[in-house]
């Protein structure tokens, strides 16, 4: 069989675990009876049979906060519904101008506007608080 150099990237034997992890995307090819996905982990199975076999989750930072929707187009309405709106614009049009060619990106632009308009930021809180009693309940 010839050895693809990305075929088991998808695949990691955890030693310490004692597991055999895959990736979403390997799980699915490994679905495939006959794949080389399939064979990679028949292969680990039998090499370490008393490990698990698991897929990988990605570790998410539950203090991170989430602004869905705060895009560029939110943002320049957002200005225009507000005081001094013609100053703010020019502001975020030179951030956005800045951003084209300079390592300056949308979480400094974000920054600038959640530190421009912190009301947004505590609708925001405000938001996730009520969400997460709804869980709680």
């Amino acid at each position: 069989m010839e050895k693809n150099e990305n075929e088991n990237k998808g695949l990691k034997i955890d030693i310490k675990n004692r597991k055999i992890l895959m990736n979403k995307a390997f799980e699915k090819a490994a679905s495939i009876v006959g794949s080389e996905a399939y064979d990679l982990l028949q292969m680990a199975r039998r090499d370490y049979p008393k490990y698990t076999v698991a897929r990988r989750t990605i570790k998410k930072n539950p203090s991170k906060e989430c602004y869905r929707g705060l895009t560029y187009d939110f943002i320049r309405d957002y200005i225009m519904r507000h005081p001094r709106c013609d100053q703010k614009l020019r502001e975020f049009n030179e951030l956005l101008e800045l951003s084209k060619c300079h390592s300056i990106r949308y979480p400094r632009i974000k920054q600038w506007f959640l530190e421009s308009y912190p009301e947004v930021e505590e609708y925001n809180n405000n938001n996730k608080q009520k969400y997460d009693e709804i869980q709680v309940a």
